[in-house]
Formats: structure tokens, sequence, C-alpha cells
């Protein structure tokens, strides 16, 4: 099984280091040294400061490709995309796509991919280029990946390259929010054609304050999956030194009792801790009030937006109607005074929801009674989300403790993974 590599700048003990390697070694101070002093007195990330984080699966292509270590597939992932330099858009920079995979590592570790945009050429993948649009760029790792024996790029390009969306920020929330926001993975030798190793989706935007407690770290790895070559020698001090200098500045990321020393958590469960459980469900509404924004926005013959924005309330609204179902409104009805009465309304307008997306279902954009349908479900789960986060959610939040709460959020967290993705 693979273990999870200790972050010492030292090649993998079962393999000698190379001659450009042993030679890299004495520099790592230096290099360490400089990049923890720059870090410190930026307060935030030298490179890529600017950027957006967003939930993410990943779903490998092969059973034994470079990213796919065991078989809990697909599995969670905490994607951060971002701007190099932090130039103003629209200004051309290099374009980051960082990955992670929590506890993708035999021991529960995490495996970090980190990726900037390059040039899909054999030899120039190596070479980092400013690009304008995350859509229409190659990714790269530029630096290699030593694995089985031998030296390994890994890429990433959008799935499909899309055209309808602004360029920047606001385009990929936009494309995150109509369920269209894809990445395939890559791998290919120095030389030789890109081949494609997995898929990653992107659900939902995180937080800001979550997403500026991110690390990411190229060593974050297995041991047969290891960065190669005398610039990772330098890279890996520097990452330590340089994450070092800014959680010196900067708060405990989620929450005052987490340490940094505690075992990685994954990002839900560590937002879950932190916000709890009524936290958590109004994030849900608030995603899904973005779709009813942008499906009222459209136009009357934006037929293939509407048609993707139709497919993400779907299932956004199955999720979240299942696990306030199997996990909240259980503990609702342990509330004193109304919960019991307020649970059996919530369940009634959960079925009637429940149909009109079935109905949605089974129609097209084009249809005359798509447009009808969709209003009805807009208006009727307003009308449910304001009598949950103004009656529901007070009363909860009085009768459980803040314990209770986080534990709920938890719970919430873990019923997401299982839940039908359509009106069961």
């Amino acid at each position: 099984m693979p273990q999870r590599r200790e972050v010492t700048p030292q090649p993998s003990p079962g393999r000698a280091a190379s001659l450009w390697e042993r030679a890299a070694l004495p520099l790592t101070g230096l290099s360490a040294g400089l990049f923890a002093a720059l870090s410190a007195l930026r307060g935030k990330r030298i490179f890529h400061p600017h950027g957006r984080a967003y939930t993410a699966t990943f779903q490998p292509k092969n059973e034994d490709g470079p990213l796919a270590r065991g078989d809990d597939w697909p599995r969670e992932a905490i994607v951060r995309l971002s701007r190099g330099a932090g130039l103003p858009e629209p200004l051309p920079d290099v374009l980051g796509l960082a990955i992670k995979l929590p506890g993708a590592a035999a021991n529960g570790g995490d495996q970090d991919v980190l990726l900037a945009s390059s040039s899909s050429l054999p030899g120039m993948r190596t070479f980092l280029f400013p690009a304008r649009s995350f859509f229409r760029c190659t990714f790269s790792t530029a630096l290699p990946f030593r694995a089985e024996g031998r030296l390994l790029l890994l890429g990433a390009r959008a799935d499909p390259p899309l055209h309808r969306w602004p360029d920047g920020f606001d385009g990929l929330d936009r494309a995150a929010e109509a369920g269209a926001l894809s990445f395939r993975l890559l791998a290919a030798g120095i030389v030789g054609a890109w081949e494609e190793i997995g898929s990653l989706t992107l659900t939902a935007r995180c937080d800001d304050a979550v997403a500026r407690t991110l690390r990411f770290n190229p060593w974050n790895t297995t041991v047969d999956l290891e960065p190669a070559g005398a610039f990772n020698v330098l890279r890996q001090a520097s990452y330590r030194k340089s994450q070092q200098a800014r959680s010196m500045q900067e708060e405990p990321p989620f929450s005052a009792t987490a340490t940094r020393e505690e075992p990685r958590l994954s990002h839900t469960r560590r937002e879950a801790r932190m916000a709890g459980a009524i936290q958590l469900l109004k994030d849900d509404h608030q995603t899904v009030e973005k779709l009813f924004s942008r499906f009222e926005e459209a136009g009357p013959d934006a037929n293939q937006e509407k048609r993707e924005i139709r497919d993400r309330i779907v299932k956004e609204l199955s999720i979240h109607a299942h696990v306030e179902e199997v996990v909240f409104y259980p503990a609702t009805r342990e509330a004193r005074g109304e919960g019991p009465e307020m649970v059996k309304e919530a369940l009634q307008e959960h079925a009637e929801a429940k149909q009109l997306l079935k109905q949605l279902s089974t129609l097209e954009p084009d249809d005359g009674q798509f447009d009808t349908t969709m209003k009805q479900l807009i208006t009727d789960v307003r009308h449910h989300v304001e009598e949950e986060e103004n009656e529901m959610f007070p009363k909860v939040n009085e009768a459980l403790s803040s314990q209770d709460l986080s534990e709920l959020g938890e719970r919430i967290q873990e019923a997401k993974r299982n839940a039908p993705e359509a009106p069961a």
C-alpha cells in the first residue's frame, strides 16, 4: 500500500539521489529562507495570491492510473483556481489549478497536485505561459514526478473548452453554478502525447474564509508518485518555510481548538466543525438561490443554459432534501414546543417540491410547461427556505448546544456522500 511521505528535502529512501538532486541540497536553506522572508513580508501567498476554491469530485479513468489509489471512487476533492502574479483581470497571468484529494494516501493523508498554465506541445509543457482563460488553456505540473521508474508530468484541460462564460473568476462561478465546470486530468512523459487519467467536476464554491486557509504542497504525496529533480528538492523546503511564515500571521484555520499538529480533515468536515448544521443548510439555500437567479436571468432562447441549470437544481435540491429528512428533521422533532409540527409541514413541502422536480426532469426547455413548472418550483422553495430560516432554524439553534450542532453538521456532510441526486 502507498505510504504518505514525510516532508523532508530528500529523495525517497528506496532510491539514490540523482547528481542534480544532490547538488541542490546545499541550496535548500537559502531557498527556504528567501521564500519565508518574502511570505512574511507579503503576509499571504507569494505566488497565486488571488483565487477561488471549489468542492469537487474526482473520478479516475483507470484503476491503475497515477492518482487512482484505493477503491473509494468517485472521491471528494478540493480545487483552487488562481492567478499566479495576482495581476488584475483581464490581463494575462500564469493561471493555477491546485487539487487536493483528502485522505487519498494510505494513512489518510492528502494528495496535492499543483498545475499552472503551460503548453500542450511536447517539450514545452515544462514551461509556464500566461493565459487569459481558465477554460481554454492547458495546465501542467511543469516539474516531473517519478512513477514506476519513469518521469511523468500531470496536466489538465477544461472539458470541454468553454466559450460562453467570461474568462475570469466570475465566469468560473457561473459555470460551477450551472454544473458545467469540469476538467480532464492528463499524464504524459516529458515528450509524448497527453493521456487522460481521470475527470474532475467542480460542484460548489467554497466560502472565501475557508479558501484562504487552504494549504497545498506538491510534497503531500505518496512514495509511488514522487516529485523528482533538483528544482523539486528546492521547492520542497521553500514551500514548507513559506507556509510556516504565513501561518504565524494568520488565524488558525476554521476553529480555535484545531491545532496545526492535528491530523488533516477534509474541507467539508473542517467547515462542518466550524459552521455547524444550520450554516451548512443555509449555504445550500444560497447555492440554490443563485441557480434560481441564473435561471431568471437567462434569455427566452437560452435552452442549453436552462437545461444545465435545471439539472443542477434537481441535483442540489434532491441532496439537500435527503440530508434534511434523514439527519436534520429528526433532531428538529426533539426541539421543545413546535418542533414536530414544523417538521410535518416541512415534509409536506418537500413532497410537493419533489413532484415538481420529477416533472421538470421530463420536460425540455422548449416545452411550454418548462418555464411554468420552474417558476412554481422557485416560488415554493423560496417560501420553504423563508420558513426554515426564520422559524425552524432559530428554534433548533436555541434547543441544541454548539457541540450538538457541530456533530449534526458532520453527519449532514456524511449523508451527502450517499444522497440521491434525483427526487426519490
